[in-house]
């Protein structure tokens, strides 16, 4: 696996890690992002008052499959109202989706991490992997 390089146009890969705090992202047919993280996840916290946001789209006749590999944000309300990561409509903050990963209805996926405001960092984060696929369920 390779880092990614941030370019001022959209960015084309097979295989990268997305860690920075969210940009635009393009996969190609088959496409995987091999790791997309809340900041400081590797270290296993987050900071207060964080808002970003990754814009990623596969091919035409795509879809993303998102698997989740860790999410535990300190949101402890039913409705993710303070720390979430938001995938299109969708909120999440203490538990993956069922089956562990998320599938959107088209091509498109506008990825939100929100943490609320404080002043002290927060215990956890998210880790997830984005993959294009045929627009069939699997």
């Amino acid at each position: 696996m390779t880092n990614v390089l941030l370019l001022p146009s959209p960015i084309y890969f097979l295989r990268i890690f997305a860690s920075a705090c969210g940009h635009d992202i393009v996969l190609p047919p088959s496409g995987k992002i091999g790791s997309v993280h809340s900041p400081y996840f590797l270290s296993e916290y987050y900071e207060p008052d964080v808002a970003c946001l990754w814009n990623v789209k596969a091919s035409k006749g795509q879809r993303l499959k998102i698997k989740f590999d860790a999410i535990n944000l300190s949101d402890n309300s039913d409705s993710c109202t303070y720390d979430y990561v938001m995938i299109n409509s969708v909120r999440f903050c203490r538990a993956a989706p069922k089956g562990g990963y998320y599938i959107t209805v088209d091509r498109d996926a506008k990825i939100i991490f929100r943490s609320a405001p404080g002043n002290t960092v927060k215990h956890g984060g998210f880790n997830f992997s984005i993959e294009a696929i045929g627009n069939h369920i699997q």
